[in-house]
C-alpha cells in the first residue's frame, strides 16, 4: 500500500458509502445515484465466479487490479488483471458483464 491505492465502497443499512484510500489519505466520494443502482443490481444478480484476465484493450499499463464483490459477508466475486485493465464487455458472458460494470464505476470515482 506505500504506492498504491484502494476504493472501497460499502452498504451500511440502505446507504452506501464510498471511499478512496491509500497509506496517507482517506477522501469519502459521494456516488451518482446511477452508481449506485448499477452497484446493487449486480451485486444482487452476479454468480459466484472468480476471474482473471489478460487483456489487449490497455487504459493503465502500470499496476494491477484486483476486485473482491462481497455480499452479506461472504466474497460471491474476484477480478484480477495484471497491468492493464479491460472494461470491454464480452459475449455471452453476462456474469463477467456484471463484474466489469461494478469494475467501470470503481475505476471511474477512484480518481474523485
Amino acid at each position: 500500500m506505500k504506492y498504491g491505492k484502494y476504493t472501497l465502497v460499502k452498504k451500511v443499512d440502505d446507504k452506501f458509502f464510498c471511499y478512496n484510500s491509500n497509506s496517507s489519505y482517506k477522501n469519502e466520494v459521494d456516488l451518482k445515484n446511477s452508481d449506485i443502482q448499477l452497484i446493487s443490481n449486480s451485486i444482487n444478480s452476479i454468480r459466484k465466479k472468480y476471474y482473471c484476465e489478460e487483456c489487449d484493450e490497455y487504459i493503465s499499463n502500470d499496476a494491477f487490479y484486483l476486485m473482491f464483490v462481497k455480499k452479506d459477508g461472504e466474497i460471491i466475486a474476484k477480478y484480477f488483471s495484471h497491468g492493464n485493465i479491460s472494461l470491454k464487455k464480452t459475449d455471452g458472458n453476462t456474469n463477467l458483464n456484471m463484474i466489469k460494470s461494478v469494475l467501470e464505476v470503481m475505476y471511474r470515482n477512484s480518481f474523485r
